[in-house]
């Protein structure tokens, strides 16, 4: 069975798995390289692209080193540090605003840059053919300021719409600093290519009191197609909007390549 044949079959039953309450799907797509830089330090680069119904949703790219800084002396666990930073180019859609039953506001869509730096320690614990992971992350965003154009729209009937005036609004810069947990658990399948994952996040605000914006919940399988590359495929759920990304389910892909 062809490459594109396979990845075909994985979305459609990734999205036949939705429910129908679901009123966009987004389609995830990323590739990134990976090689160690001396001093047993593995830096990485990284590009992702995002669509979600019918329409981009964010693009972007990424680096990161990591580096092993413990090990049992059964090499059964490791502890692992890194740093990353991520710049994302991010859409906010159109949206229509009633201020009346024949009067409303469209404020037509836009585009702000989003920088991401990010400190983690990540736990593996490898139990028979079974890795158990703990990652703890310190993730701050700086979201830059934009303007946009609010068309003013008067509607007396179904057959007309007028505009009849116009508005410039800004949004300005943001900050967020998120503390992120994630819990997985991977199965390596003996004489097989194909390793299933689960992973549970949570993020919490910090500057909001450790608030719970939301939960992350993903669900797919790695698949080595060499012995430095492999291929993951997930479907993600999010219960709400947070950290610059939208809420419900989407279908993603991801390539790694390792020199």
């Amino acid at each position: 069975m062809r490459l594109t044949t396979k990845l075909a079959l994985c979305a459609l039953t990734f999205i036949s798995a939705t429910p129908a309450s679901a009123r966009e799907i987004g389609f995830w797509t990323s590739a990134s390289a990976e090689k160690e830089i001396g001093y047993g330090i593995d830096g990485s680069f990284g590009a992702e692209y995002r669509t979600i119904g019918n329409h981009i949703d964010r693009w972007g790219f990424e680096l990161d080193a990591d580096r092993t800084i413990w090990t049992s002396s059964d090499n059964a666990f490791k502890l692992d540090a890194g740093i990353g930073y991520k710049y994302t180019r991010n859409l906010t859609t159109a949206k229509i605003v009633w201020k009346s039953i024949s009067d409303y506001n469209y404020h037509n869509s836009y585009w702000r840059n989003r920088n991401r730096i990010s400190l983690q320690v990540a736990g593996k614990y490898e139990l028979d053919r079974w890795d158990f992971t703990l990652r703890e992350r310190y993730q701050f965003n700086i979201t830059g300021k934009a303007s946009y154009i609010i068309d003013k729209h008067s509607k007396p009937t179904t057959s007309q719409d007028f505009i009849i005036g116009h508005k410039e609004k800004s949004k300005e810069s943001e900050k967020e600093h998120f503390a992120r947990t994630q819990l997985g658990a991977a199965y390596d399948i003996a004489n097989c290519k194909f390793d299933p994952f689960a992973k549970f996040e949570l993020f919490n605000a910090l500057s909001n009191g450790m608030k719970l914006e939301k939960t992350k919940f993903t669900l797919g399988c790695d698949w080595k197609i060499t012995k430095g590359q492999a291929l993951e495929g997930a479907m993600v759920f999010q219960n709400r909007a947070a950290d610059g990304e939208p809420a419900g389910f989407a279908v993603s892909f991801s390539y790694k390549y390792k020199f």
